[in-house]
């Protein structure tokens, strides 16, 4: 990119480049930089703004990480046009106490379903009635959908494998007989028992203790009974590094067993987790407030 190119991309793609920019930079880009303390800025407010649940004590600090981001962004580029975008920054806190989370009315979801509809118009390549064709299609199809197993829990798995309690490590052993009594059971790489992908290796918030996010990090996936079970690892929580806007946790001995649906609110798989050296860096999609 030169000059004054455009960044090309879906929505999606430029907001997962935004996030996942202090990965790409953050090691060449020295700590106190005046155009990266900008983006941490910016970064800080989007958390808040696109975060699932948002106290409504915390809605007076956006709007003081607001006021200090526009502050920034004029003092480190006096020349640059403030664009409607930025302005419209200062009318979120507002919003959020009269709507709540805005991620309900995010233009993504808008885009994601207009795409379905382009993709159809392109692919039938028939443009005789072309409305009354992009009409009956979704009808045609949400009936297929509803007409299945859609309010029905089953439980999908992947990769299904029976084995021994005996078979495990003795710490493995431990936790899962805190859970269940059975001898028996099926490990599994992944499991879909709530419409959501438990996929061994994933990490979520199993709790917050004094504003400190508790992470666990899925080991073992197993079913007993036609109900799933979390062998997980607990990740001990080190610091927030504010430079590369991730959380630093480091992998403890302890082996516990979570239930799906026991973690924070909407933090199920909503994590990047990476892995270097001793210590493991957990990247969230928002703030966990």
């Amino acid at each position: 990119m030169t000059g004054k190119a455009c960044f090309r991309g879906t929505a999606s793609q430029k907001w997962c480049f935004f996030r996942l920019l202090p990965r790409i930079l953050s090691d060449v880009v020295a700590e106190g930089n005046r155009q990266w303390e900008v983006y941490l800025a910016y970064r800080h407010v989007v958390d808040i703004i696109l975060a699932v649940k948002i106290p409504k004590n915390r809605i007076p600090y956006l709007q003081v990480k607001v006021e200090q981001l526009l502050e920034l962004y004029t003092t480190q580029y006096p020349n640059a046009i403030m664009t409607p975008k930025i302005h419209y920054l200062n009318s979120y806190p507002k919003y959020l106490l009269k709507y709540g989370s805005v991620r309900r009315f995010l233009g993504m979801r808008f885009e994601a379903k207009h795409s379905y509809f382009k993709n159809i118009a392109l692919k039938v390549k028939n443009f005789r009635n072309i409305s009354f064709t992009l009409a009956t299609r979704p009808q045609v199809l949400q009936a297929y959908e509803f007409s299945g197993n859609v309010f029905h829990c089953r439980v999908e798995l992947t990769r299904e494998k029976a084995v021994y309690k005996t078979e495990l490590p003795e710490d493995k052993q431990a936790a899962i007989a805190k859970a269940t009594q059975e001898e028996t059971f099926s490990l599994v790489n992944i499991a879909s028992p709530d419409s959501s992908h438990y996929h061994v290796g994933d990490v979520f918030v199993h709790g917050v203790q004094h504003d400190v996010p508790q992470f666990l990090k899925m080991i073992r996936n197993f079913v007993v009974c036609s109900s799933v079970m979390l062998l997980s690892q607990r990740l001990s929580t080190l610091h927030w590094d504010e430079h590369r806007c991730s959380c630093i946790a480091q992998a403890c001995d302890e082996k516990v067993v979570a239930m799906p649906g026991s973690a924070v609110d909407f933090y199920r798989l909503d994590l990047d987790l990476y892995h270097y050296g001793n210590e493991y860096e957990v990247v969230p999609y928002y703030a966990i407030l």
